[in-house]
């Protein structure tokens, strides 16, 4: 009877052991997002992009808790694996769209226990235009510059200054162009500030001071 009993309390002892002891090692996640990453994204783009070391993950302690963790490159996870995020950075430089041609942005994957993709990561970062290899009909510098001086900025004898910008939720490209005017009254440059639809050349907004 007591050696039953010996039995059980090894056994009870041994099994968060069995549980908990196996874990992923650094190589092993990083070898799986880069497997996963160019069927999301494709070959050339994710050639693109450099690998976040601070990879993090949350698991299950033995006590039954919930942790959080990092694991640096001779660490196994530790505990029963919820999920693991790895990072990317992406620099890629565009051909196709002048006046959108580089891309930085970050792209998180979220792995499920068994290293699987868990949910769909936010791609909307990247235009659409990118993701599907396409031509963009984005306005060039010259041609919003060009709008924003015969429709919209005072005359001067400055050259305005001009960014496109990217709004990844609405999908929206914007022309953000400042512009310097001499005001007679003050004798003073004063400033302009307008917004324009990067597509159709429309006017979103306007500031001037």
């Amino acid at each position: 009877m007591r050696g039953k009993i010996n039995s059980i309390v090894f056994l009870l002892l041994l099994f968060p052991i069995i549980c908990f002891g196996q874990g992923y090692t650094y190589k092993e996640v990083k070898a799986r997002s880069e497997e996963l990453l160019p069927k999301l994204i494709g070959t050339e783009l994710a050639s693109a992009c450099t690998y976040d070391t601070g990879t993090y993950y949350n698991y299950v302690t033995s006590n039954g808790d919930t942790a959080w963790g990092t694991f640096p490159e001779d660490k196994k996870t530790q505990g029963h694996v919820i999920n693991i995020f790895t990072r990317y950075f992406m620099h890629y430089t565009y051909s196709k769209c002048p006046a959108y041609d580089t891309i930085s942005c970050s792209i998180t994957l979220q792995l499920n226990s068994k290293l699987e993709l868990d949910i769909q990561p936010d791609l909307s970062v990247i235009p659409d235009f990118v993701i599907k290899n396409e031509g963009c009909n984005l306005l060039t510098i010259r041609e919003a510059k060009d709008i924003a001086k015969t429709k919209y900025l005072t005359l001067s004898d400055r050259e305005p200054y001009a960014y496109i910008f990217y709004d990844h939720v609405t999908k929206l490209f914007t022309w953000h162009i400042q512009n310097a005017y001499y005001d007679t009254k003050s004798n003073n440059y004063r400033p302009q500030f307008i917004v324009i639809d990067a597509t159709t050349g429309k006017l979103i907004s306007e500031t001037k001071r």
